[in-house]
């Protein structure tokens, strides 16, 4: 469960920071705003990726304890 945990909890960052990374970072000042739409999925993807995650970690290191 502790090793599921962590790759929702990776996933869940990788695909937040690769939403910011090529959606808000690369296209600071351009006229065409539109990847801020299209690629909305990401986040909508990740944040429950680390929710999920952290919930997972959370409890299997409680058991460990």
């Amino acid at each position: 469960m502790f090793i599921g945990g962590m790759g929702c909890l990776f996933a869940g960052i990788l695909l937040v920071g690769e939403y910011v990374w090529q959606a808000v970072i690369e296209r600071w000042g351009l006229p065409d705003q539109s990847l801020l739409f299209w690629l909305s999925i990401l986040p909508l993807l990740g944040i429950p990726l680390i929710a999920v995650g952290s919930v997972f970690v959370y409890r299997s290191a409680r058991r460990s304890s």
